[in-house]
């Protein structure tokens, strides 16, 4: 969703993002009520929240721009405290995933930087 065309190298020293230089600058990002529950669970979702705009559904049309399907997403929070569909300005969750970043002092961001190969160190 947010790094497809990145490769995300990480452990508990850096974090390195392969890719673009910056942040992606069109509108776009979509997500499920689990991606909702992973912001929250790193602390992030209450400052995504406020960006986040509820999808209320798309419909399918066809080569004619006749309606094939209407797929109407629910408007009501779950039991689990989020809206089951969200979309997001990506520019502004990209901020807001840096600056979370940006809490830990072991996290470094590097864009440009072409991962050769990722080694996975065995935990002592």
């Amino acid at each position: 969703m947010l790094f497809e065309d990145s490769v995300l190298a990480a452990d508990q020293d850096q974090l390195v993002r392969t890719g673009a230089a910056a942040q992606f600058r069109r509108p776009r990002c979509t997500s499920t009520i689990e991606c909702m529950r992973v912001f929250e669970t790193i602390g992030l979702a209450r400052a995504i929240e406020p960006t986040v705009h509820v999808s209320p559904g798309m419909p399918f049309i066809d080569a004619e721009g006749l309606p094939v399907l209407e797929w109407p997403r629910p408007q009501a929070r779950t039991a689990m405290g989020w809206h089951a569909s969200n979309r997001f300005h990506q520019p502004e969750l990209e901020v807001i995933l840096r600056d979370g970043l940006a809490r830990f002092i072991s996290v470094r961001i590097r864009t440009c930087v072409e991962a050769l190969a990722v080694d996975e160190i065995p935990l002592a």
